[in-house]
């Protein structure tokens, strides 16, 4: 079975393709050999980097709220 993650940074297009579950292929025009834990790793840090903006435009949003 393979799994395809697709994510997009700036202009930077980054395909994960999961071959195995102990093997993750980081393909950006080079393909590189990660362990899964390693993989797990970075979406871990693309999702926590995600939900502290998500929650810093939220305070900034309200905070633009009370001002107006």
């Amino acid at each position: 079975m393979k799994i395809i993650v697709h994510s997009f940074n700036s202009n930077l297009f980054t395909s994960y393709s999961i071959a195995k579950p102990e093997q993750i292929c980081l393909d950006i025009g080079q393909e590189k050999y990660f362990n899964y834990q390693h993989f797990v790793g970075i979406i871990e840090k693309l999702t926590k980097r995600n939900e502290e903006r998500i929650h810093e435009y939220r305070r900034n949003e309200k905070t633009t709220g009370k001002d107006s």
